[in-house]
């Protein structure tokens, strides 16, 4: 039995070949959506059914492919009050353990991946951003910065984003407390 749901084979078949085989197309094209779907409704079910440590494991290791979806680690607190506290430290603590690994196994590419990431500017169609946007704003009404105007962008989005995020974490950590 999965999510209450008896598992035949009529039921796994139409699991698979739904939606003009939508499952295997995904799973054939080498996408990673599809496991890190799953991966997160297994973390959200978990944490649903009490499972602090299943949660963690399946929200971090998911969160190895893309970050995003280590921001559900919020969810326990919300959910539980303190024992949401020691679950999403335990979400963070196992990815970032997992992440480290990286660093362990692999030096020569974490250090090179951390150099590329420094001269990553995407900007236009494929990235449209708030951070982009205020990085084309600055380059068109001051083309010739230095000093401290290189960083004119990021310091006008860290200065609008750390009030909301500190708005949020005081929220969050509000309901945590209770």
């Amino acid at each position: 039995r999965w999510l209450n749901i008896e598992l035949t084979i009529f039921v796994a078949l139409m699991l698979l070949l739904g939606f003009n085989a939508a499952v295997l197309h995904v799973l054939g094209s080498g996408n990673i959506s599809a496991l890190e779907q799953a991966l997160i409704f297994f973390a959200l079910i978990s944490l649903l059914r009490g499972k602090a440590l299943w949660f963690a494991a399946a929200l971090a290791f998911c969160a190895q492919f893309r970050l995003l979806p280590i921001a559900f680690a919020v969810l326990p607190l919300l959910l539980d009050g303190r024992k949401g506290l020691r679950t999403a430290l335990l979400t963070i603590s196992v990815w970032a353990a997992l992440l480290m690994l990286n660093f362990v196994f692999f030096p020569q590419m974490s250090t090179d991946l951390l150099l590329s990431l420094s001269h990553l500017d995407e900007r236009g169609e494929i990235n449209p951003s708030t951070l982009a946007l205020l990085r084309d704003l600055v380059d068109l009404t001051w083309p010739a910065r230095s000093g401290l105007g290189v960083y004119a962008a990021e310091i006008t989005y860290v200065s609008a984003a750390a009030p909301a995020a500190a708005l949020a974490a005081r929220h969050i950590f509000a309901r945590a407390r209770t």
